[in-house]
């Protein structure tokens, strides 16, 4: 959730891929994108936020377990992206100034409820 805010997105998600060598780098079964839940309060939107994935989690498991074959078939690589690690100060404190400019864009919710 928190690298979503430090590149000003909205959005976060979960992706299910194949094991490889590298991290994150396996070729990608399952993909869902999904607004973040804005609170008042990075850590409040962190875990609010978790919380809506942690739910997502099983549906996501229980699809690519039973769909398996078909996946593996139609899995793309991953393209580009970027690997992150536990932020430097200077990007925790571009986490802190995002996420307030896209709580008053977005709305924070006290529901979870996305609030657009």
């Amino acid at each position: 959730v928190i690298w979503p805010i430090h590149n000003g997105e909205h959005e976060t998600g979960l992706t299910i891929h194949r094991i490889a060598r590298e991290i994150d780098a396996g070729d990608i079964l399952y993909q869902e994108r999904y607004p973040i839940v804005f609170r008042d309060a990075l850590p409040e939107t962190v875990a609010a936020t978790m919380a809506l994935t942690y739910g997502k989690v099983p549906d996501a498991v229980r699809m690519v377990c039973e769909q398996y074959q078909t996946l593996i078939a139609a899995a793309q690589p991953q393209q580009g992206g970027q690997r992150y690690t536990t932020p430097s100060l200077a990007q925790f404190r571009q986490i802190v100034r995002n996420h307030e400019r896209l709580r008053q864009l977005y709305g924070a919710t006290s529901t979870g409820a996305d609030s657009r």
